[in-house]
């Protein structure tokens, strides 16, 4: 069953959501392809998801929703810091990471629609988009009251290589998703 396109969509530039930083082209063709080749020879076999992940620094427990920051699993491997030290230069506000989960999501998968955890995660947190470029949605919450927000759906085309932070409104007050699609859309 095909999903409903949202009711109020805008395209990539014209989306505004309080807190939300779209920074397109932040890794180079050059820089996406040396961080997934790394990435890649490092999968298990084992995963607890429907998809594969790794984590780094911190493990994030999904069955408890939660990161227990009396385990760390580590420091974060070499072949981050040139993504870090990029974010660092820029001035990003997440200049101090020290946690990061590698998802991988295959075309027909999507993401269902949540707010990332709150307790297991700072008020920055960042999405780096690799391999191909997709289209997530935002939706407000509802209201306490649940009156209907005018335009409380947003599209925003994540491109290949773009980073996506998320603070204050766009980290507490949204949800995100990425609807299943049979192929990779390129706008």
């Amino acid at each position: 069953m095909r999903l409903p396109s949202p009711t109020c969509t805008s395209v990539t530039r014209d989306v505004v959501v309080p807190g939300l930083q779209l920074i397109e082209d932040f890794l180079s063709a050059s820089e996406q392809e040396a961080l997934r080749s790394a990435i890649d020879e490092r999968w298990g076999t084992e995963s607890i998801t429907r998809r594969r992940t790794q984590h780094y620094g911190y493990a994030f427990c999904y069955a408890s929703k939660s990161v227990d920051i009396s385990k760390r699993v580590g420091d974060l491997p070499p072949m981050f810091d040139g993504l870090l030290s990029k974010i660092r230069l820029a001035g990003l506000p997440l200049d101090d990471t020290d946690q990061i989960t590698v998802n991988e999501y295959n075309v027909g998968e999507g993401i269902g629609c949540h707010i990332d955890t709150h307790s297991a995660f700072e008020d920055a947190i960042g999405t780096l988009s690799l391999g191909s470029g997709c289209v997530m949605e935002f939706r407000r919450r509802a209201a306490a009251d649940d009156s209907p927000q005018p335009c409380d759906r947003k599209l925003l085309y994540l491109t290949k290589g773009s980073l996506l932070i998320f603070k204050g409104e766009a980290r507490y007050a949204w949800c995100v998703s990425v609807r299943r699609e049979k192929s990779t859309w390129t706008p």
